[in-house]
């Protein structure tokens, strides 16, 4: 009976185009960095996602994959792994539910409830309400989401993705690819 504690990083963006150089700037901007401070001493991370083509399994994030190995080679290795195209496969999921549905029910409440009337209040909202679960790991028996991070994504401006970035040529057969490292 393994024990495995979840943390998630939650971006959220008034950009709707998010596609691999979305994905790019996260990992680059938020989890990189985040790693670097949190736990020096991992060298290798596993990251699971879905194979949408605009976003995880295409040429495009494949050379991503292939220059974070090489930029980082000193320091942390990246081995992806990629599962269907649909939902509810991972928590990322029920992540995106939980705050979707917990800014729905504050927007319904006569007391104290507020519209949201932009993604920076979505925003404001998750990292003010929901960083912990409501139930602590203790309660859950050492299992499940322990804290969640939230990152504002501007969508333009300072901090905005950057859409100028390096493109990669097609891999042939890269679509019965279920892992890359």
């Amino acid at each position: 009976d393994q024990r495995i504690v979840y943390e998630s990083h939650i971006s959220i963006s008034p950009d709707t185009s998010h596609g691999y150089a979305m994905v790019q700037y996260f990992n680059n901007t938020f989890i990189v960095p985040y790693i670097a401070r949190n736990a020096p001493t991992v060298t290798k991370r596993h990251a699971r996602s879905d194979g949408a083509r605009a976003q995880y399994k295409g040429c495009h994030h494949f050379g991503y994959i292939s220059s974070y190995s090489h930029d980082h080679s000193a320091t942390c290795k990246i081995n992806w792994s990629w599962f269907c195209s649909c939902h509810g496969k991972c928590f990322c999921d029920p992540e995106g539910g939980t705050c979707k549905n917990a800014a729905a029910a504050n927007e319904k409440r006569e007391e104290h409830g507020q519209t949201l009337a932009s993604s920076f209040d979505f925003y404001a909202f998750c990292k003010g309400n929901l960083m912990r679960p409501d139930k602590s790991l203790i309660e859950k028996r050492g299992k499940g989401i322990f804290r969640r991070f939230f990152y504002f994504i501007p969508g333009a401006g300072e901090g905005a993705v950057n859409y100028k970035i390096q493109k990669w040529g097609g891999v042939e057969g890269s679509n019965s690819m279920h892992q890359m490292r």
